[in-house]
């Protein structure tokens, strides 16, 4: 809760160290039980006063900035904003989020040591993978899934996973967000496209990494996929863009090589990231917010239809 001269932190106390604790002191930052923002609420303990966001708006909406009492973020519950509407209202994005998208140096060296650690395990996991199918096992994509989380459990400052480990083979690829059940996974196919889109979440920083593998011959049209993948990711990479631009314009720059080949493709082509949250946004490689320096982002490209594809980084 932020207001015009304090700020209140509900958090449950098991998580605030005293270094923590220390640290939030000096910045004048209240800590209270995470269960007492409920009687905050119904007491109205913040009291009078107004808010105004003199720097952020057009001047068509200064005088209903100034008049504002409550600003709701639209990621806040919804229970909550049950309870702040008989007060003078909106609903807008917070500027808190858009302060906390810009990541320091200090975050995003801790982001790139993550990266290191979180990084050696995958490349351990699809060595592994490769070594079994050698000795011709067959792997199912829960097994995959379970081994691959083995493989990340030693890193150090693991918190646990970001997401669940999406371990899809075949048809199971065109599954949004398909995650394996043990008694239903199936094997994985060496002649079709293994999926894999994973990452850790550590004290310092936050993973999310996806590869595509074919453990058997490729085919001609998997190599063709995958080729159109691969374009649209070094046109993301690779992009120099003036001060002003935003994700959704380099969008185009990853559609171009699929649209001369008369090839849809997956318009949701990264996402942003944050320090302890796989999305914090506002930006992302998909939507109209400014990209700053400090922005960190997915570039995570994809095919629609029978042959999906991801490839995806950190940027």
């Amino acid at each position: 809760m932020i207001t015009l001269d304090k700020v209140i932190l509900f958090i449950d106390p098991a998580q605030l160290t005293d270094d923590v604790g220390d640290y939030l002191k000096a910045l004048s930052v209240d800590t209270r039980e995470y269960n007492d923002l409920w009687s905050y609420l119904r007491k109205r303990e913040w009291g009078e006063g107004r808010v105004s966001f003199l720097l952020h708006f057009p001047i068509s909406r200064l005088l209903n900035a100034w008049l504002l009492k409550v600003i709701i973020a639209p990621e806040s519950l919804y229970a909550i904003a049950l309870m702040l509407t008989s007060f003078r209202y909106t609903v807008m994005p917070s500027f808190v989020n858009s302060m906390k998208a810009i990541k320091n140096n200090t975050e995003i060296d801790g982001m790139r040591r993550a990266y290191f650690r979180d990084s050696a395990s995958f490349i351990r996991f699809f060595a592994w993978l490769e070594h079994k199918f050698s000795e011709g096992y067959d792997i199912t994509e829960y097994e995959a899934a379970f081994r691959l989380t083995e493989f990340r459990r030693p890193n150090k400052h693991l918190l646990g996973l970001a997401h669940e480990v999406i371990s899809a083979s075949g048809p199971h690829t065109t599954l949004p967000h398909y995650s394996p059940n043990k008694s239903t996974a199936a094997m994985i196919d060496r002649e079709a496209p293994y999926l894999n889109d994973s990452g850790g979440c550590y004290d310092d920083g936050v993973c999310s990494i996806a590869r595509t593998w074919i453990y058997g011959r490729p085919t001609a049209d998997h190599c063709k996929a995958y080729t159109q993948v691969l374009r649209r990711h070094i046109a993301i990479d690779s992009a120099i863009f003036p001060e002003g631009t935003s994700g959704h314009q380099l969008d185009v720059l990853a559609g171009k090589g699929p649209w001369q080949d008369g090839v849809d493709y997956d318009p949701e082509n990264g996402h942003d990231i944050g320090f302890l949250n796989m999305h914090e946004g506002p930006h992302s490689v998909s939507n109209n917010t400014t990209l700053v320096p400090g922005h960190v982002i997915t570039n995570e490209p994809g095919l629609c239809g029978s042959l999906p594809i991801h490839i995806e980084d950190c940027h």
